[in-house]
């Protein structure tokens, strides 16, 4: 059992700085991506609280479950992330 909670953590660090260089490499703006990637732990932190108190157990199904909304939150930041800085360019003397 702990070689298994060793091997998720290492997959899970890998998988963290995977998205943060992805990110980077799209967004080109630090803030930005430490925006997204803390908006990613956050997020999962608060669904599996909600999970346990809800009685709801983690298993294949709501891990896949909740790997697709990671996907689908990170893919959502980005794209406010750029509209707000296409609105920022298309207006520079405005604040957002």
């Amino acid at each position: 059992v702990a070689g298994s909670v060793l091997e998720l953590a290492e997959a899970v660090l890998i998988g963290l700085v995977l998205s943060i260089v992805v990110l980077y490499f799209f967004l080109r703006h630090w803030p930005s991506t430490l925006m997204v990637s803390l908006a990613i732990p956050i997020c999962f932190v608060m669904t599996l609280g909600f999970m346990y108190f809800a009685g709801v157990t983690l298993n294949v199904l709501t891990m896949m479950g909740l790997l697709l909304a990671v996907g689908m939150l990170v893919d959502n930041a980005v794209v406010v992330v750029e509209s707000i800085y296409q609105e920022r360019e298309r207006m520079p003397d405005q604040p957002v």
